[in-house]
Parts: structure tokens; sequence; C-alpha cells
């Protein structure tokens, strides 16, 4: 199958206002992160969904959703994407702290870094879906073995394989000097279900 490669539209900018990550992640990734719907992160203690419920993060690992989801805690977040449409916020522990990048679609006189980008689909683990009845989430199983995720989509329902739940990734590619490119970031887009084939 071949790709198709669009012009790049988005760019990268540096996000410097890292101190209050550590007080307040979850208010820090609210602050920051307003028109971006979905949160992925991934702690010591597993794996962290979330959706944006007015200007609150809602994530898999409170309320009745609660254990054996972990909580969104600085002292455990390794990192959290915030996605969407509208671009990324990407927060990443370093030796010496936090660092953070946000993409977004470039304004009137910016340019992008980038020379272009394609999309690319990723199957999430899952076989087996079921709402989660009024938590905003579904749990996602496959086989017997227990182990299960909550995504931040509330209805979604199907069982076997043939139907998965797909994460949208899009690729940014650089040209180098000899005209060869390569991907050079990549960021989250969206939650989607899709047929297997």
């Amino acid at each position: 199958m071949k790709r198709s490669i669009d012009k790049a539209s988005e760019v990268m900018v540096e996000v410097t206002d890292l101190a209050e990550v550590e007080a307040d992640v979850r208010a820090w990734l609210e602050a920051h992160a307003k028109d971006l719907s979905t949160l992925l992160a991934l702690s010591d203690d597993g794996v962290i969904w979330g959706y944006r419920d007015g200007g609150k993060l809602a994530t898999s690992g409170e309320g009745s959703c609660g254990p054996p989801h972990p909580p969104l805690r600085a002292a455990t977040l390794q990192w959290a994407r915030v996605f969407g449409e509208a671009g990324e916020l990407y927060l990443w522990r370093t030796s010496d702290g936090w660092g953070a990048r946000r993409v977004r679609t470039a304004s009137e006189g910016e340019t992008s870094l980038w020379s272009g980008q394609f999309d690319e689909d990723q199957i999430l683990w899952g076989t087996h879906a079921t709402p989660e009845a009024s938590t905003g989430f579904s749990k996602l199983t496959d086989g017997s073995e227990g182990l299960a995720h909550l995504v931040p989509l509330p209805n979604l329902k199907f069982e076997g394989p043939g139907r998965r739940l797909r994460l949208q990734v899009r690729h940014y590619l650089t040209t180098d000097d000899y005209g060869a490119e390569r991907v050079a970031a990549s960021r989250l887009v969206a939650l989607k279900e899709g047929e297997d084939g």
C-alpha cells in the first residue's frame, strides 16, 4: 500500500512554562491543552487514558473506573500526550525534570519545520469492547488473561476479531542534504474504530 505524503501544515513550539508540573500535573495539562480532547499517558503504574469533560480532564484511574487503573500523578508519570485534531501537547520526564512541546496548525506567516507528513493507524490491543456505565469510558479486553484498559469512548461495543480500535498517528518528515526523507517527529491525532483487513 502506497502512502500519501502531504505538505506539512503544522508547527512545533517548545513549552517552557514547566514550574507547576510537579505541584499539580493535571491542572498543568488542563491549562496548556484547553483545545485538545484526549489524554494518553504512561506512568510507572500503567497506562492512563482520559478525556476533556468541560474544562477538566477525566481519567481512567478515578471515580467509578478506579483501580486497577492508575491515577494521574506527577510522581509516577513518565509522559503524557493530550491530543486532538487541533494538535498535541506532549509532556515527558527528563533526568533534570520535565520537557514539553506543542504541535499545532501553522498560523499565517509561520513555516513548518517539516517537509511532509503522513498519517498511520496503529491497532490497539483489545478484541472486546463494552461501555462502562456513566464514566465516559469503554473497557477493552483481549483474550483470557484478564488484562484490560479503559479508552475514552463512552459507547464502544464490539466482540471478537474483525473490529479494532485504532490510534491515528501523524508522522512528520524532514529532508536531509542528499534528499533522503526521515520521520523527525510524530504526534497522536485521534482514536477511531475500524475494520480488520
